[in-house]
């Protein structure tokens, strides 16, 4: 929201700028802002003072001067891009009101072992000035990697983070690393704090999403405690839970020695999970044998083997928001420790055993791993704490869908109404809050099964070509969890509507008092499918730093 900054102090610096694509865009940026009677002159020398870059290349910073030079024709150079190392103790202080910039992905080679990008996030909350905007492209790891938890606790508490991206893997045609986006702004007024959006880029929503189209998932989470790594704010359970370690014992499947191979005799081993058929039985075809524990790499998970037991998949793609594989073994066997063995307590408990199978296999299973924020591996460890209902008459209900999974695994068609069936009960037996509900579809939407069914269809954006183009004055009035109240003049009741999050709306605007330009509506039901943009002079009329009630909308 550059709108929102004075003019004369639109100072935007990228401190690992590479040969200067996000610099390109910020004079894009700030060119569309100038005053249209300037001349190309004053325009170019307004510009030149405000974009600056380094970067430790300094074959990179030759390309960004030249590629400014050529975006500025026929205006003229003197861009100040340096070489040198932003994060060097004797590289001159900056202190820009706008930091973007894409730090480099990769580990420092020191004894403290941890991301480059941990480093120049710390960079940027020294250097920016209070108030001022950060926009940074991150590994999507960096959101939730042990080893950077210190720099997120850091940007929490100084910045207020109103949007994250996460994209998918392959954005980027030189990393196969999902990318994230964070955008946030540094604390230094007691303005109104808003919402944070999480923008999930399902892989053919890239190119549109790119073009300015919100992909369907769009999220709202919490408050500035919730983790970066939220997708979707936590479940509220209408019904009493439990985790499962209280009814069952979980274990990582066995790691087995590198090069040993099917030996013919000895423990059945399932090598590979995706030999199973979803919600089947483990079957012996799809199993080697192997000495235990001599073939193992070490003894964990050896107390389950014999047991009868609901097994996940541990890692997904990433790219695939279902992140449960489940399969029911009833043979007693290893397996591969990319699988975690969920194994009842109570052995005779066939109803709990299904029951299993059927919620761990579910939408609000997968959704509530997103909540996790889990990218890829599930630990043990957190899989021990997921909920489970109290009632028994559920886990009846639910083993009775379980089983009829089972029996169906092989039948696609049938399969998938008990699925369906399954999606309902699990629902019904958490007693799951419908904001959850809603997120977890729009989540889930369009997106493939493990069994390859859509559960959840895609319902589309609202389209908005045929709307008047007319710019309204609007304003947002208040926000609850994953709502807003909107009012918009000549389109709602004067104390506004109450409706899910618009997916065009920056995350910006999410907090009471924003102001706002709104295009394509003539109705209150076009707000779901309208435009937002800044007001382009509301930097000279909304004070950040009021307690104040929201302005007059008279």
């Amino acid at each position: 929201p550059i709108e929102l900054i004075d003019p004369g102090s639109r100072d935007v610096f990228d401190p690992a700028c590479g040969s200067g694509s996000l610099l390109i865009a910020a004079h894009e940026r700030l060119y569309e802002l100038q005053p249209r009677d300037w001349s190309l002159d004053a325009r170019h020398q307004d510009l030149r003072v405000h974009i600056r870059g380094r970067d430790l290349d300094p074959f990179a910073t030759e390309i960004a001067r030249l590629a400014l030079l050529l975006k500025a024709q026929p205006a003229g150079n003197g861009w100040t891009i340096e070489t040198m190392d932003s994060l060097s103790p004797d590289a001159p202080r900056v202190s820009p009101q706008i930091v973007v910039m894409n730090p480099p992905w990769r580990f420092t080679s020191d004894d403290r072992r941890h991301q480059l990008a941990d480093d120049f996030m710390n960079w940027a909350a020294d250097e920016l000035r209070p108030g001022g905007l950060l926009g940074a492209i991150l590994p999507t790891s960096w959101l939730s990697a042990d080893n950077s938890k210190l720099t997120r606790d850091r940007i929490r508490a100084e910045f207020e983070v109103f949007e994250i991206w996460r994209l998918p893997e392959g954005t980027f045609t030189t990393s196969q690393q999902a990318p994230s986006v964070l955008l946030a702004r540094k604390n230094g007024t007691a303005g109104v704090v808003g919402k944070r959006i999480v923008r999930q880029v399902r892989k053919r929503e890239l190119n549109a999403f790119l073009d300015g189209e919100p992909p369907l998932a769009t999220h709202v989470v919490g408050d500035t405690s919730s983790r970066l790594s939220d997708v979707i704010p936590p479940p509220i359970f209408g019904a009493a839970v439990r985790p499962i370690e209280e009814v069952a014992t979980i274990r990582t499947g066995q790691q087995r020695r590198r090069g040993v191979r099917d030996r013919g005799e000895g423990v059945p081993f399932l090598a590979k999970f995706s030999d199973v058929t979803p919600y089947g039985l483990i079957e012996d075809r799809a199993l080697w044998h192997l000495n235990s524990p001599d073939d193992f790499e070490g003894p964990w998970g050896t107390s389950v083997i014999p047991l009868r037991k609901v097994l996940v998949s541990a890692a997904r793609n990433a790219n695939n928001p279902w992140r449960f594989r489940v399969a029911v073994d009833l043979k007693g066997v290893a397996c591969t420790h990319a699988v975690r063995c969920i194994a009842p307590q109570d052995q005779s408990d066939e109803d709990l055993l299904y029951a299993l199978l059927a919620v761990l296999g579910s939408g609000l299973a997968s959704a509530y791993a997103a909540w996790w924020g889990i990218d890829r591996n599930i630990p043990s460890s957190r899989m021990s704490t997921f909920p489970v209902p109290v009632s028994r008459a559920s886990i009846r209900r639910l083993g009775v869908l379980g089983q009829k999974a089972t029996d169906a695994a092989q039948d696609g068609a049938t399969l998938d109404g008990v699925l369906r069936d399954i999606e309902e009960a699990v629902w019904h037996a958490y007693g799951v809050d419908e904001s959850f509900r809603n997120e977890a579809a729009r989540l889930l939407s369009g997106h493939s099964a493990p069994e390859g069914t859509v559960r959840y269809a895609v319902s589309e954006l609202a389209a908005v070509e045929d709307r008047s183009l007319m710019r309204r004055v609007g304003a947002v009035l208040g926000v609850e969890h994953s709502r807003v109240r909107i009012w918009i003049s000549g389109i709602t009741p004067s104390d506004g509507v109450t409706m899910e999050v618009p997916p065009r709306m920056p995350g910006w605007f999410i907090r009471p008092g924003a102001t706002f330009d709104a295009r394509r509506v003539d109705s209150v039901d076009d707000i779901a499918g309208a435009s937002f943009e800044f007001q382009p002079m509301s930097w000279k009329a909304l004070d950040l730093g009021s307690d104040s009630a929201p302005p007059s909308l008279v």
